[in-house]
């Protein structure tokens, strides 16, 4: 049990070192992220879009997290936990964008 809680916390605590890394302190609206990935045509710029429609970081945690709590009845090792706050956290920075509903 205490390992399943340690995951979870360095879950928690990584999600959020690469949420500075990648987008800083500030959640403004329409900004660029501090690192650029491009890998055509899916990430441009580290933004994910498919057919033109910008896909937000909180929606690719929300699929992340519903198949990590489904994988989860199926195996149950630590690393799920680290993974599933890591998700968490991702979902709950992206909402707290103004823009987070609009593709």
């Amino acid at each position: 049990m205490y390992l399943k809680q340690l995951y979870f916390t360095l879950g928690i605590i990584f999600s959020v070192i690469y949420l500075y890394i990648f987008f800083g302190s500030k959640i403004e609206c329409n900004t660029e992220p501090k690192i650029k990935i491009n890998i055509p045509p899916f990430i441009v710029n580290s933004k994910i879009s498919i057919n033109g429609l910008h896909i937000h970081h909180w929606i690719i945690g929300v699929f992340l997290l519903i198949l990590l709590f489904i994988l989860h009845f199926f195996m149950d090792c630590d690393i799920m936990y680290f993974l599933q706050s890591f998700s968490i956290v991702l979902i709950l920075h992206g909402l707290l964008y103004q823009d987070c509903f609009y593709l």
